[in-house]
Formats: structure tokens, C-alpha cells, sequence
């Protein structure tokens, strides 16, 4: 068994699915592990509030239990396509507040700078 005051890297595998997710993926230079996977809030998350990640599977080749959740994601949303339910970043799509218009008091978060770096290198690929 492994315990995880004794775990030195990230738990950000541990996170579960869904089709609205309170979380984006982002990755981080650890200073012995290198580049790793983590995870940003997309809005401030409560006490007790379960994180999630889209995973953002291919549609069209994805695992078995990934397609009947999206289909009935498809059923309860019938203003979104496939690809656009598919999109873990629809998020941004939508107008909702960019990870810099989130974050209060920013100089006091020290990956501030790398998120909103790595955000405008977003937009420049566009």
C-alpha cells in the first residue's frame, strides 16, 4: 500500500471525469521531477467540492465507458456537437473568466506568472 504523505510527485492522476469540470490541466517544471502534469481551478472551488478534469478523449476512439457518458452529456445538451462536448476547452469558448481575471492578490501565487504565460501562448497559436 502506498500512502501518500510519503508520495513526492502528484495526485493529479487521482482526478475523475466530467463534461463540466471545475479544473484544467496545466503542467509544471518540478525541480526533480522535471516537466509534470498538474492541475489550475477554472473557478474558485468550495470546501469539500470533488475536483474534475475533461479528460477531452477522441469520440471516435476512446475507452468503453467514455462514450455512453458523452451520448448522455449530447442527450442533456442539445446545443452542442460532438467535437464541441468532446473539447475539454470549451470552457474558454464560453466567456468564462480567463485564469488571470480569476486570481486575487496574483503576486501571492507563485505559478501565476507560468499559467498566464503559458494562456497568451495559447491565444498566439490561434
Amino acid at each position: 500500500m502506498c500512502y501518500l504523505e510519503n508520495y513526492a510527485a502528484t495526485v493529479g492522476h487521482k482526478m475523475n471525469h466530467c463534461f463540466i469540470p471545475n479544473c484544467t490541466e496545466w503542467f509544471f517544471e518540478h525541480p526533480r521531477h522535471g516537466i509534470i502534469p498538474c492541475v489550475v481551478a477554472i473557478h474558485p472551488i468550495k470546501k469539500g467540492e470533488e475536483f474534475f478534469l475533461h479528460y477531452g478523449y477522441d469520440p471516435l476512439n476512446c475507452p468503453s465507458w467514455y462514450r455512453p457518458l458523452l451520448d448522455a452529456f449530447l442527450e442533456e445538451n442539445p446545443d452542442l456537437d460532438l467535437w464541441q462536448a468532446a473539447d475539454p476547452y470549451r470552457w474558454k469558448e464560453q466567456n468564462k473568466p480567463r485564469f488571470k481575471d480569476k486570481i486575487e492578490e496574483k503576486e501571492k501565487v507563485p505559478w501565476y506568472k507560468e499559467t498566464l504565460k503559458y494562456e497568451e501562448e495559447q491565444e498566439e497559436e490561434k
